[in-house]
């Protein structure tokens, strides 16, 4: 009887995960074009994207308000990762929209390889880890860089065809791909704030 009940859990854990890996993929595949749309179709405002990504930034800055760097580091007791790796790789997303806007990125991609995606939990200081203040101003250093790229962008420069791993896509749908990618990690924050005992509400 335990042993089926346990399988029963496992089961539905299971079809839990498969539904949400079905779902990430079809938000996947939506940020690819479809062969034939129109420019217009799905044509994404730059000004938009430019104030989108600013929130973002201020609630980043809102959620680590008051926040020391070894708070940052404070791990979880669950399957997560830290603030401090989280806002690195934050900074790794938006090096990425920089790339893609022809915009020349904050730092050097060795420089934040420590926070890149698959990369193992950061739990203390070690090689690659930036203190959190570091990181921080970085992450400001490229709102500016994205806000400035994003509010001189012409629609043609966002509906210029390029190739990202083995599918093709637009510059636009790149940006706003990323957009989603730093909107996800910012959300986490706000739990991984109050890691520090902070217990409350910035939002």
């Amino acid at each position: 009887m335990r042993l089926s009940r346990t399988r029963s859990i496992a089961g539905r854990r299971g079809g839990v995960k498969s539904a949400i890996d079905r779902q990430n993929m079809r938000l996947y595949n939506d940020s690819v074009p479809t062969t034939g749309a129109t420019q217009e179709e799905g044509m994404i405002e730059a000004a938009q994207l430019a104030d989108s990504f600013a929130l973002n930034a201020r609630l980043i800055h809102m959620q680590t308000a008051g926040l020391t760097h070894a708070d940052s580091l404070l791990q979880a007791p669950f399957r997560a990762n830290s603030l401090n790796w989280v806002v690195g790789h934050l900074l790794v997303g938006r090096n990425r929209v920089l790339r893609a806007l022809g915009a020349e990125p904050v730092v050097a991609e060795v420089e934040v390889a420590r926070y890149e995606t698959e990369s193992e939990p950061i739990s203390g200081d070690g090689a690659g880890v930036w203190a959190l203040e570091e990181l921080l101003a970085a992450h400001d250093r490229t709102q500016e860089r994205i806000a400035e790229a994003l509010r001189s962008a012409t629609p043609d420069d966002l509906a210029r065809e390029l190739v990202v791993g083995e599918r093709k896509t637009t510059v636009g749908q790149r940006v706003f791909g990323l957009y989603f990618h730093d909107t996800y990690h910012t959300g986490q924050a706000e739990l991984l704030r109050q890691l520090a005992g902070t217990n409350d509400k910035i939002v």
